[in-house]
């Protein structure tokens, strides 16, 4: 989870820095989302090829976003 930075459409509901809007995505491989960078925190979410995401921001390499 990122505090610097919300969907656009969550603005009335909370507070951040900065709101984006989602890009429509789709995944290209088998992924898993996951609680934050560290590639052993804690999976919420898995997302197979061929599927939505939501697209916030890219930094560093990693995709922050919403599994749809």
């Amino acid at each position: 989870m990122r505090k610097d930075i919300a969907d656009i459409r969550l603005a009335e509901y909370v507070f951040a820095p900065h709101y984006v809007e989602a890009l429509p995505r789709i995944v290209e491989r088998d992924s898993v989302l996951r609680q934050d960078r560290n590639p052993d925190s804690t999976g919420i979410a898995a997302l197979g090829a061929g599927e939505a995401f939501e697209l916030l921001d890219v930094t560093s390499g990693i995709a922050w976003g919403i599994a749809t």
